[in-house]
C-alpha cells in the first residue's frame, strides 16, 4: 500500500500557522503517513491531499491548485467562520487519523470557467471556484456593462460592475452585494450587479448550462476581470468576458459535514458582533 503525501499549504500571515503547521506535521507523521512542506510548488506537484490552513481566501488558493491536479483538499481555520474550512486546530490529531484511515466524504462541487477573448482571440481564462468580478477600480467613473445570457441580450448595468457567482461563491462577495443564498448542491451561477447606479438591476439566478457574456458598454481604462480575488486582468474596450460552469469539480474533504444553516446563522451573528449591534 502506498504511503500517503499530505501537503500542507498555509497563510504565513496568520500568527498561528507555524504553531498549527508543526503540530499538523507531528500528527500526520504519527499515522504512518508523509507531511510534504517547503516550495509550494513541490507541495502542489507531489501531494495525495493538500491541506489549507487559513481562512476560506486561503482555501480558495490552495483549491485552484488542487482543481489542477484533481485532488482533494481539506481547511483548517486560523481566521473567523468559514463556509470552506471546516476544521479547528484543535481537532488535528483527529483529523489526521481519520484522512490516513479515509474515513471522510469527498464534496464535489462545479466550477466556472472564465475567459476574456480580445478579436477573437483568447487572452486571459482561468478556473473560478468562487465567483468572476467584473469591476472598476475605486475612484475611477461610473462602468457601464452589457450583459447576454445564451447571446440574449439581457441588459446593460451602470455601476461598479457585476458578480458572477457559483453555487459555492453565493456566500461570499456575492451575498455582501446583496445576492441570494444558493443551497449546497444547486449546480447555477447568479448574477449580481454591484452598487448599480440608482438602483437599477437585480441579481438573476441562471441555470447550471447558461453561457454569460459581459462587454464594455462604452471604454473604460480602469476596468477588471477578477477571478476568486487573486486573479485578475485588465479589460480593453472590445474585450468579451465569458463565464459558464464546466464538467470540473473542486473535491472538498467533508469529515462531519456541517449544517449550512447553521454555520450561516452563526456567520450572521458573527458580523453583527463586528458591527456593534449584538
Amino acid at each position: 500500500m502506498n504511503t500517503i503525501r499530505i501537503g500542507i499549504i498555509c497563510n504565513k500571515s496568520k500568527k498561528q500557522c507555524d504553531d498549527t503547521v508543526r503540530k499538523l506535521s507531528l500528527a500526520i507523521e504519527r499515522e504512518g503517513a508523509v507531511p510534504l512542506l517547503g516550495d509550494d510548488t513541490y507541495v502542489y506537484e507531489n501531494a495525495d491531499m493538500l491541506v489549507s490552513i487559513g481562512g476560506d481566501g486561503t482555501f480558495l488558493k490552495v483549491a485552484s491548485h488542487a482543481l489542477k491536479r484533481d485532488i482533494p483538499v481539506i481547511g483548517i481555520n486560523l481566521g473567523t467562520l468559514g463556509f470552506l474550512t471546516e476544521i479547528e486546530k484543535h481537532d488535528i490529531d483527529e483529523t489526521v487519523r481519520r484522512l490516513v484511515r479515509k474515513d471522510y466524504i469527498v464534496e464535489e462541487r462545479k466550477v466556472m470557467k472564465v475567459t476574456v477573448e480580445r478579436e477573437n482571440n483568447e487572452v486571459f481564462s482561468c478556473h473560478a471556484i468562487n465567483d468572476c468580478v467584473i469591476a472598476r477600480e475605486i475612484l475611477s467613473k461610473v462602468l457601464y456593462l452589457d450583459v447576454y445570457a445564451n447571446r440574449h441580450y439581457v441588459d446593460t448595468y451602470p455601476g461598479d460592475g457585476v458578480i458572477l457567482s457559483t453555487q459555492t461563491g453565493s456566500t461570499a462577495y456575492c451575498l455582501s452585494a446583496g445576492g441570494p443564498i444558493v443551497e449546497p448542491g444547486n449546480e447555477l451561477m447568479v448574477l449580481t450587479p454591484l452598487n448599480a447606479h440608482m438602483g437599477e438591476g437585480r441579481p438573476i439566478i441562471l441555470s447550471k448550462s447558461s453561457v454569460i457574456e459581459v462587454k464594455l458598454h462604452k471604454e473604460h481604462e480602469n476596468a477588471h476581470v477578477i477571478c476568486d480575488g487573486h486573479l485578475s486582468y485588465r479589460l480593453e474596450k472590445d474585450d468579451v468576458v465569458k463565464c459558464c460552469l464546466v464538467d470540473r469539480h473542486i473535491k472538498i474533504i467533508r469529515m462531519d459535514p456541517p449544517d449550512f444553516y447553521s454555520v450561516l446563522r452563526k456567520k450572521n451573528a458573527e458580523r453583527q458582533t463586528k458591527n456593534g449591534n449584538d
